[in-house]
Order: C-alpha cells, then structure tokens, then sequence
C-alpha cells in the first residue's frame, strides 16, 4: 500500500485520530481525577480517624492527669490535716498539764482549804476540775462580798456579775491563775483561727468539750467581760459552744445568759426552757411598767 504524500490526506487522518483519541483521553483524565479525589478523601478519613485517636489519647491523658492531680491534692490535704490534729491534740495535753502546774504552784492550798469542792491532785484532769470549782466558789464570795461590804445597810444592792468577775480576775493569786490560763487557752483558739482546715467547728467543739463546767463559766465570762476573747463570742454563738455548761454555776443565771445570742446553747432543753420563762416575765414586767 503507498502511502500519500499529500499533505490534506494527512491532515484528514490526523483529525481522524484525534477525533477517536481525545475523548479515550478525556476519559481517562476524568477517571485519574476521580481516582485522585477518592485518594484524598480516604486520606482525609485516614487523618480523621488519626486525629480522633489523638483526641482520645490527650482525653485520657487529661482525665489521668486530673486523676493523678486530684490524688496529689487529696494526699496534701490528709497530710496537712494530720499534722493539724498532731499538733492540736499535743497542744491540749500541753494546755492541761500547763492548767494543772498553775493551781498546783498558786492555789493549791487554797483548793485544800475550801470544803465546797474536794481536793484530788493525783491526775492532772481532778486538779483542773477542783482548781476550777474552788475559783467559781470564790466568784460567788466576790458577789456577797461586794453586795454587802461595800454598799451594806439592810438592803444592800446586789452585785451583779460584772462586778464580781472583775474581783476575782484581779486579786492576788487568782490573777494570776487567770491571766495565765486565759493565756495559752487564747494560743489554741489562735492555732484554730490561723489555720487552712475547712471544717473548723469540729475543733472548736472537742477544744471546749475538754473544758470542765468551772473553765467554761470562766470563759463564758472573760468573754463577756475580758478583752483577750472578745472575738470568741462569735464563734461561740455560731458553733453553740456552749451547749453543755452548766448555767446554773453562773452569778445571774437567766440575765447572764441572755448575754449570748440563744444558738450559743445548742439544742440545751434545760437552759431553752428557763430562757423562755425568762423573756416571758420579762415580758411581762415591761407590759405592767407601760400600762
């Protein structure tokens, strides 16, 4: 077969082929894009799925860090409790001890003397306890004292008990067991105070569980009348601190107590029920007075 060597024959047989050529090629172009679309979209679930694996991985990462964070914090603040609590506790067997050698030192024989209490100095807790009543006695001496002494005839005025712990917190040995006593008692309320412990009540409630009933008459005065524990009154209230003393050893029993805000007593059913006989006759004293 010859082949033509005319030019316009080559051209038609070129558009020929092109014409059967260029939509094979098209073709093929069209499926390499699509090929290359669904490359990239498995590639981008590829990173997706990587991507969500990392995400999990940090989640849990975080969650173990917050973990491991959160027991480090738990362990910090059982450590600082228990070394709160270690020196608390140590600072009550100090405080008792410190109570015991001031009676001991200034007014045991004192104590000996007064038939109104007895006079057991063996344990630290009995020297407190005798120390402590043989000072309320002498609060109820101040009171007569005062009331017929200083203003005498045959109606003298009573002293109320102001006067009467002002007497005793400053004379002589009495004092100085007072001052001394009101002194380091004030360094545990402090330790209390200045200390992070959420859960301060708990303390303030076992440090006056430990008093007896003459150191919490004590305190209920000082408090009244001091200057050291003015602060405490809140406390007090708040927390009922006073919720076991037995009232019936203070001056004015219902007037004192009227002093403190009633949560002081706590759930005391003797002190609500005199307290509510108080405020009635109160009550009724200033309604005959108006009428």
């Amino acid at each position: 077969m010859d082949i033509s060597s005319k030019p316009e024959i080559w051209g038609a047989f070129g558009d020929f082929i092109g014409g059967i050529l260029n939509p094979f090629l098209s073709f093929a172009a069209f499926i390499s894009v699509l090929i290359t679309v669904f490359m990239q979209q498995a590639q981008l679930k590829q990173n997706e799925k990587q991507l969500e694996m990392t995400r999990s991985e940090l989640t849990l990462s975080t969650e173990e860090l917050k973990r491991s964070a959160d027991a480090q914090n738990i362990q910090i603040e059982t450590a600082k409790l228990q070394n709160f609590e270690s020196t608390f506790f140590n600072l009550l067997n100090r405080f008792e001890s410190q109570v015991a050698h001031l009676i001991r030192v200034y007014i045991a024989e004192d104590v000996g003397k007064d038939s109104n209490v007895p006079s057991k100095f063996e344990l630290d807790r009995d020297t407190r306890y005798c120390g402590f009543e043989h000072l309320r006695y002498e609060l109820y001496k101040y009171q007569e004292y005062y009331s017929s002494e200083q203003y005498g005839g045959e109606d003298p005025e009573r002293c109320d008990s102001k006067k009467s712990y002002d007497g005793i917190s400053n004379q002589g040995h009495h004092c100085i067991v007072l001052n001394s006593y009101f002194m380091h008692f004030k360094f545990i309320i402090d330790f209390i105070e200045e200390s992070d412990i959420s859960d301060k009540r708990k303390y303030y409630r076992v440090l006056f569980s430990e008093l007896t009933n003459g150191e919490l008459i004590f305190v209920f005065y000082q408090v009244l009348y001091g200057t050291a524990l003015v602060e405490l009154k809140v406390e007090i209230e708040k927390y009922s601190l006073f919720e076991y003393i037995g009232y019936r050893g203070l001056i004015d029993n219902a007037f004192d107590l009227s002093k403190y805000n009633m949560t002081a007593y706590g759930n005391n059913k003797a002190i609500k029920t005199n307290m509510e006989y108080y405020f009635k006759e109160k009550s009724n004293k200033n309604l005959k007075r108006d009428s």
